[in-house]
């Protein structure tokens, strides 16, 4: 019995001595755009007798998004010394076609949407062998674009408007003041394509020779629309479509 007692403890000391925490990460600024997004609630686990680390005891994890970003940058948070090369295998900076993260959130309460481009500022991921947690200091959300289930990735890229302030009528703000949010975008100067674009949006002018937010070139013509118009997010998804227009953002008539 005593033989069996000490083969137990040599076979915990052992694995007790190859575990080890994850080695310290440094934090990271990621920007992307919403792309996959499910919401876990609070769970916890049980501890396992003998083991060390955070796997020996109960521990629990928090509720949390879990995200996948597309067109996203990854960069050094503010403060952290760029690593020499191989010290930290694997981290990649820079632009990344997808981007998968967990951000600690108490409530499945729409925080996050799919469409919606954020950036995380000073997320860390640290852990052992009972489980990964991660930090952020803050999310900045940036738009809220259309959140219909039809709407791929790529036209979502190309939409940077917060729709989700309108109302059915397309207008936003305080019941006595409420406006349409306005949208520029731009497209070849061409007849053929001006016909195309006002088949779809009846609202849009066109501006040729000026160049907008968006930064129509001199082949190019600015177009500028507006939501206040029946089924204005349908109308947005279709000229999102086409494919010689590459953006549509807000147009603040600077």
């Amino acid at each position: 019995m005593r033989c069996l007692i000490l083969a137990v403890l040599l076979v915990c000391f052992a694995v007790s001595g190859m575990a080890s925490p994850m080695a310290p990460q440094p934090e990271l600024d990621i920007e992307g755009l919403i792309d996959v997004l499910e919401w876990v609630p609070e769970v916890t686990a049980k501890g396992i007798w003998g083991m060390s680390g955070s796997l020996g005891g109960d521990r629990s994890f928090p509720a949390h998004y879990r995200v996948e970003l597309v067109d996203c940058n990854v960069a050094l948070a503010e403060g952290e010394i760029e690593p020499a090369p191989n010290f930290w295998p694997g981290l990649k900076v820079g632009k990344q076609e997808k981007y998968s993260l967990t951000l600690n959130h108490p409530a499945d309460d729409a925080f996050l949407k799919p469409g919606m481009r954020i950036k995380v500022l000073g997320y860390n991921v640290s852990g052992d062998e009972g489980g990964i947690w991660t930090t952020y200091r803050n999310i900045a959300t940036e738009t809220a674009l259309i959140q219909s289930p039809e709407v791929t990735t790529d036209k979502r890229c190309k939409v940077e408007l917060d729709l989700s302030k309108l109302d059915d009528d397309g207008l936003q703000g305080p019941p006595d003041g409420k406006v349409a949010l306005s949208y520029e975008f731009s497209i070849p100067d061409s007849a053929e394509c001006k016909a195309e674009v006002k088949a779809i949006d009846q609202t849009v002018q066109f501006m040729p020779g000026s160049s907008g937010r968006v930064g129509a070139s001199k082949n190019e013509c600015l177009c500028i629309g507006a939501t206040h118009q029946k089924n204005y997010r349908q109308v947005i998804e279709r000229l999102a479509e086409l494919s010689y227009i590459k953006r549509i953002i807000a147009c603040h008539f600077e």
